[in-house]
């Protein structure tokens, strides 16, 4: 065979052998890019859990004690001695209490012959005893008497003895008051002096002592 042939046919062999196909596809291009972090982390929504569980409460105090305490022993009452019963008083102070009330009535009715008219009798003022209070209008002017009466079965050698100095202060202060409650322009203080004996009435009248310079009358 000729030498021409012969390469042609090697020729052929050559051309009828498959050629290695052609990477027609191409790598694939990393055209996905790489997932972006888009979820975030998860947030903690869960919150914590809340002391739900309150606090103990204090002790329950200790009741009070009701039993109310004892009450105070009354003390036993001290033995006093009894008070002595009112006697009924004696016949002779009975006689002179009536005798007192019989001077009083002669010497009220000698100062109602002076133009004097009762107004109080027997009345207690400034802690001291008033026998009689009277009263009588001269020249438009209220005067007021304030009079302590002394009985007697025996003539009085001296009255005025009988009738200290401060026995006529004190009449003094109670005629302060009675002037005031009757509003009287002059005050006289007197003693009025009843002597009776038998069927006989002696009254003597004396006028106290001038006031102290403090009163204005």
């Amino acid at each position: 065979m000729p030498r021409w042939r012969q390469r042609r046919a090697n020729w052929g062999c050559l051309t009828d052998r498959p050629s290695k196909p052609a990477r027609t596809v191409p790598k694939p291009a990393q055209t996905v890019p790489k997932p972006a972090q888009t979820v975030p982390k998860p947030a903690r929504t869960v919150p914590k859990p809340a002391r739900t569980v309150p606090k103990p409460a204090q002790a329950v105090p200790k009741p009070a004690q009701t039993v109310p305490k004892p009450a105070q022993a009354v003390p036993k009452p001290a033995k006093t001695a009894p008070k002595p019963a009112k006697t009924a008083p004696s016949a002779a102070k009975l006689a002179d209490q009536a005798l007192g009330r019989r001077g009083e009535d002669v010497a009220c009715a000698t100062a109602c012959g002076r133009g004097w008219q009762p107004w109080q009798r027997n009345a207690r003022v400034a802690e001291t005893e008033v026998d009689l209070a009277m009263r009588r209008q001269s020249d438009n002017r209220l005067e007021l008497l304030v009079a302590e009466v002394k009985t007697s079965r025996r003539t009085f050698v001296d009255a005025s003895q009988r009738w200290p100095l401060q026995r006529q202060r004190r009449l003094w202060a109670a005629a302060e008051v009675l002037c005031e409650q009757c509003g009287a322009d002059r005050v006289e203080v007197s003693l009025i002096t009843v002597v009776l004996s038998h069927d006989l009435q002696k009254v003597t009248w004396l006028q106290a002592l001038p006031p102290p310079p403090s009163r204005g009358w």
